[in-house]
């Protein structure tokens, strides 16, 4: 995959990709920061919510002060704690077992008519004029608050995974999983659209150059004998012209010759025969002209050679052997078929005009003395 994609097409599309993987990225670092936020501000909330239970807990129950343990659960309302905890025992924490709770909620009372260590006086005199002040860590959340009008709590809540968390937590796996997944088979997809893109290109450009070559092809070549079409001679003999009007020694030789009574031909047995003879005509002049010369049909039953590096004296000869193996060819319905010619030398003052006319000329003397000759 990829094999048609352009250097700089891989690039730009190497470089979206790394874009949009690391806007995925962040988007996923964004979105735990902000899970891992929530979830720490709810459990802050709920520490805060068990602060305000324990007091109406406190004064509904009018126990001793002592440091009790509270199992955290949730509630559907204050009265339904109240009516639990003031009908059991509480736990009693002994200080000396140094144990990690039991329970994830700890909550240990203080008078204020005793002294406490610098840790917790230090925390009584950050309270000032409020009520709590908590402070939040990786492992648990410490609130530390007033108690009606007889000391402070001191409530520590280990930050365990509850069921919920990891729920939200597995959820956003999946989004993350689910996220990534997508953004690589939206790459993968995008990979085979644009070698497909390629690939059509390539196929219609290489269609293109086809059809190029093929209208080309039919611009050129006369599809019933096989010679170069009048579009080719207009090109070929203004670059002989040129060539000749620059080096004496680029002269060249106009040759144009006509099938003698070709209209009895396709009057007697049709233009599909006509077509044949043709046919056999431009095979025989092909076959014995130079690799060098050039063919083409000039329209109906004519055709013109031109003859590079040629002068008039050569050419003479060549046309009335040419003349010779035309009035040769065998047919089966037809006895014999001639050729008259008319040929010309390149001259100084010549141009694609001129030189056509005079070859044109010769060629209507060559019908005018007898046909199955050559005059120039």
């Amino acid at each position: 995959m990829g094999q048609y994609l352009s250097k700089k097409t891989k690039r730009k599309l190497s470089l979206g990709y790394i874009l949009f993987f690391l806007f995925i990225a962040w988007y996923i670092q964004d979105t735990n920061k902000i899970l891992q936020n929530n979830i720490t501000q709810n459990q802050i909330n709920l520490v805060i919510s068990d602060y305000n239970f324990y007091n109406k807990f406190y004064i509904k129950s009018n126990k001793n002060k002592q440091d009790i343990l509270i199992q955290n659960h949730n509630y559907i309302n204050n009265e339904e704690l109240i009516k639990e905890y003031s009908s059991s025992t509480p736990f009693i924490v002994d200080s000396k077992l140094k144990k990690t709770p039991k329970y994830n909620l700890t909550i240990k009372f203080y008078d204020k008519n005793k002294r406490h260590s610098i840790e917790i006086e230090n925390k009584i005199s950050l309270l000032k004029d409020k009520s709590y002040i908590y402070n939040s860590k990786d492992s648990y959340i410490e609130l530390f608050g007033k108690v009606s009008n007889d000391g402070y709590v001191r409530i520590i809540k280990q930050l365990e995974k509850s069921t919920r968390i990891k729920n939200i937590l597995n959820d956003n796996v999946l989004k993350i999983f689910f996220i990534g997944f997508v953004n690589i088979l939206i790459f993968l997809y995008m990979l085979t659209l644009f070698d497909e893109h390629e690939k059509n290109k390539i196929q219609m450009y290489n269609e293109y150059n086809q059809l190029s070559k093929d209208a080309q092809e039919i611009a050129m070549v006369d599809t019933l004998t096989g010679a170069a079409t009048r579009v080719k001679f207009n090109n070929d003999l203004n670059d002989l012209i040129q060539l000749a009007s620059r080096f004496k020694e680029q002269t060249f030789t106009f040759m144009i010759l006509d099938i003698d009574n070709f209209k009895n031909v396709n009057d007697t047995h049709g233009h599909d025969y006509g077509d044949i003879v043709l046919k056999d005509v431009a095979k025989t002049i092909k076959k014995h002209i130079r690799k060098t010369d050039y063919f083409y049909r000039w329209g109906g039953e004519e055709f013109v050679i031109l003859m590079p590096m040629n002068n008039l004296k050569k050419s003479i000869d060549y046309s009335n052997i040419l003349r010779e193996k035309i009035s040769k060819i065998e047919f089966k319905k037809i006895k014999q078929i001639t050729c008259s010619f008319g040929l010309v030398e390149y001259q100084s003052k010549d141009d694609e005009t001129t030189i056509i006319k005079r070859a044109d000329k010769f060629l209507y003397e060559a019908k005018k003395n007898g046909k199955n000759r050559v005059e120039y």
